[in-house]
């Protein structure tokens, strides 16, 4: 298998999870490295998935007090995947976040705020 040049990393090219799974925002491509043998191999395109959406912003404030914020489409139930700061949240009234329809609802006590460099991405099929 050829491998593909990854994008190179800066304001385009993300890490979106704690393991080696990377993003290019440009494109919507997901990026993996596979070690020194396999090196970089792009994953997927949104563009070429079947109704998934990755690592899409949702609608809401990051200013330390809003805990709502919403998809652009309603998601299939149980395949929504909410990251802040790159790691992966746990859906549940008891863990991170609650979602009905498209809204997601962070738990009490869990504010991101811009100002502090937070950053929430969701990937869900739809």
């Amino acid at each position: 298998m050829a491998q593909e040049q990854p994008p190179a990393q800066g304001a385009d090219f993300q890490q979106i999870t704690t393991s080696q799974f990377w993003t290019r925002l440009s494109d919507d491509s997901i990026w993996q490295y596979r070690g020194v043998t396999l090196g970089w191999i792009r994953l997927r395109r949104h563009s070429e998935g079947s109704g998934r959406m990755y690592n899409k912003i949702p609608v809401g404030l990051l200013n330390g007090s809003n805990r709502v914020f919403d998809l652009a489409s309603t998601p299939v139930e149980t395949t929504v995947q909410v990251f802040v700061n790159g790691r992966l949240q746990d859906e549940g009234e008891n863990n991170d976040y609650t979602i009905v329809g498209a809204q997601i609802t962070l738990v009490p006590g869990f504010l991101l705020d811009a100002a502090n460099g937070d950053k929430i991405l969701v990937s869900y099929d739809i």
